[in-house]
């Protein structure tokens, strides 16, 4: 008698879902971190820092979107190991990518 009753119960459920009317007023999208591209790169600064980023990490970092200028600024200021096959030198960041890979101090520094 009880396990008729669930079953019951269970159909009424299901039909009330499947044949529910849908609402007719769908909700406005908001701009939100969902709407963002997570693989677009932006300039992020924080405090007097700017960097290259995503939106994603830029937010996580607490900073704020700037001008590319400012990340341009920055990269040529910034002393980097560049690395392309089996060469290494030090550069700015912005020339290390134009012409090679920026990697890891560590190749870069003289082997004693």
């Amino acid at each position: 008698m009880m396990r008729s009753v669930i079953v019951a119960l269970s159909a009424m459920f299901a039909c009330v879902l499947l044949f529910a009317p849908a609402q007719s007023a769908a909700p406005t999208p908001v701009a939100s971190h969902i709407g963002q591209s997570w693989s677009k790169t932006i300039c992020c600064k924080k405090d007097t820092k700017g960097f290259w980023s995503t939106e994603r990490q830029c937010r996580l970092a607490q900073g704020e979107e700037a001008k590319p200028k400012i990340c341009h600024d920055t990269d040529a200021k910034t002393k980097a190991c560049c690395r392309k096959e089996a060469r290494t030198w030090w550069s700015n960041r912005r020339d290390c990518r134009r012409t090679g890979l920026v990697v890891n101090d560590t190749f870069c520094k003289p082997r004693a």
